[in-house]
């Protein structure tokens, strides 16, 4: 991962933890048998407040999680009966690959100018190490910064075709490609959330 995404990343879940969340309280609501293989477990994420501002329910059966509230909707699936303590102790991205459906499809990501800007900017300045000229940062740079496209369907089309017709690699555009398409904050807010209301209801000690 670049400077450039792991600042993005860093920077929304601090906003998460201190802005979004930093009145929140879990509440456990449903908490069946223990020993069931499908244990079914319902985690309210909320303002001490009450207020529905950032709410996020939090429903673990079994290898599922499911994410309803405020910041949208999201299913994850394992291959294993998963606890609040395995949710607390994830990696974003590994969390992130287990995705199966969301509000933006299995990848909650979306179209973000200026980051994927900064990303290409910085992949030129370095990686790149001389193989495109500059000729084909403003080629890529100028049709993004006035692509005319409204939708991030249309963009992420026009994208990728912006950058395979200047460099002709298609290993290349793709990994240019997720430069435009970081995942969303409401995903991150979602994480940032998640391990912050499983640590509060693990047992402590």
């Amino acid at each position: 991962m670049s400077n450039a995404y792991d600042k993005y990343l860093s920077e929304w879940m601090k906003v998460a933890e201190t802005e979004w969340f930093k009145d929140h309280v879990a509440a456990v609501q449903i908490a069946d048998d223990p020993t069931s293989k499908l244990r079914l477990q319902i985690v309210d994420w909320r303002n001490t407040s009450g207020s529905s501002t950032y709410f996020v329910r939090y429903i673990l059966q079994g290898p599922w999680l499911i994410v309803v509230g405020d910041l949208g909707e999201a299913v994850f699936q394992w291959s294993e009966v998963i606890s609040p303590k395995f949710l607390a102790g994830l990696n974003f991205h590994y969390w992130l690959g287990k995705c199966q459906a969301s509000d933006e499809g299995r990848k909650p990501v979306h179209f973000d100018r200026a980051q994927g800007m900064r990303e290409l900017k910085e992949w030129f300045d370095g990686e790149n190490e001389g193989d495109y000229s500059t000729e084909s940062w403003n080629a890529i740079s100028s049709f993004v910064e006035n692509s005319p496209a409204h939708d991030k369907y249309e963009l992420q089309s026009e994208v990728s075709d912006a950058i395979y017709d200047t460099t002709g690699d298609a290993e290349l555009c793709s990994m240019i490609h997720g430069f435009f398409f970081p995942p969303t904050t409401q995903i991150i807010g979602t994480f940032v959330g998640m391990q912050m209301a499983m640590k509060q209801i693990m047992p402590k000690g």
